[in-house]
């Protein structure tokens, strides 16, 4: 915030000091040091400047984050609590035995239809606004055992649809063990779901390579793991790219496929928070790919430094030493 401030400062001051223990002549010193004052005076009046804009923007940001908590629960209270009553009162109404003709009986089903939905869709935003209040503490997390409990968590889909997970050891890194696992548990149920025929997922990693910091500028001067999850499911068109992180945004018809549109959203979010960024590549009917970049971290929890020059990319094998 007072990066410019502070450099004019301690320019003054250094030379306020050299003038007055120098042996130059009153008359060539005076103008000197009052053109120093000057730049003293205002460098201190942008230092306050700076000062009172930083304590608005801490008042906004505290503002910001009371409407958020209040967001949060006027969502998790105040708008399901009518969608539960709808809910109710319509399943009574489609209970057997009630008489009611066809026309109205469709009528109650797709109020019904939409209130679940409805009521689904508010519990995706609060998930959603609840990703960084989640406090837990960070810690180092093994991904192969992570995808472990994240494989046993989908069992029944997969034994229903007699789908093969396959993949090599993926890292260990640092991050929120809570939010982690959401990760993974949306991008496989994902796998699972949006699948026509026998589901094949592989999940692979391996460490970035020189070439992965050409084609994603995104990637800053750190070392990154990259896990790939790929399937052979229902893909999508590459015009959609754009739109399949953000939020409550389909790209696949409510009609044929469940799903509110927040799985990506969050699993975007999660993977930024974590320093990372992640992306999407598919074939219509063909399959699709799931990038991920995370930042690789050393034991004291700092992010490792990488030199991209030439001949400085790291083999796939180093990846279990840290």
């Amino acid at each position: 915030m007072y990066l410019f401030a502070f450099p004019i400062k301690d320019r003054a001051a250094v030379r306020v000091n050299e003038i007055m223990n120098s042996e130059e002549s009153s008359n060539t010193r005076l103008p000197e040091l009052e053109r120093l004052k000057q730049e003293l005076v205002s460098a201190h009046a942008e230092l306050r400047k700076r000062d009172l804009e930083l304590r608005y923007l801490q008042e906004d940001v505290k503002r910001s984050r009371d409407y958020l908590e209040q967001l949060i629960f006027i969502s998790n209270h105040n708008l399901q609590e009518p969608l539960r009553k709808i809910v109710t009162f319509s399943n009574r109404l489609l209970a057997p035995g009630v008489k009611m003709s066809e026309f109205a009986r469709l009528y109650v089903q797709k109020i019904n239809t939409s209130s679940l939905r409805m009521s689904a869709l508010v519990k995706d935003l609060v998930r959603f606004l609840n990703l960084k209040r989640d406090d837990a503490t960070i810690a180092s997390i093994n991904l192969s055992e992570m995808l472990e409990v994240v494989i046993a968590d989908c069992a029944a889909v997969i034994r229903e649809k007699k789908a093969i997970v396959s993949g090599n050891i993926l890292p260990t890194i640092f991050g929120n063990p809570i939010q982690i696992r959401c990760l993974f548990y949306n991008l496989l149920s994902n796998a699972l779901k949006f699948s026509r025929e026998r589901p094949t997922i592989s999940i692979f990693s391996r460490r970035a390579a020189q070439d992965d910091y050409y084609r994603h500028p995104e990637l800053t001067d750190h070392q990154y793991f990259c896990i790939r999850i790929c399937d052979n499911g229902i893909g999508f068109d590459e015009k959609y790219k754009a739109k399949m992180f953000m939020l409550f945004q389909q790209i696949h018809t409510p009609c044929d496929l469940h799903g509110t549109g927040a799985g990506l959203a969050i699993c975007k979010k999660i993977v930024e928070d974590h320093g990372g960024f992640i992306f999407a590549n598919g074939i219509a009917n063909k399959g699709a790919v799931f990038t991920i970049f995370l930042p690789v971290y050393n034991l004291s929890g700092e992010r490792l430094a990488e030199s991209i020059s030439a001949g400085s990319c790291l083999d796939r094998n180093d990846m279990e030493d840290v």
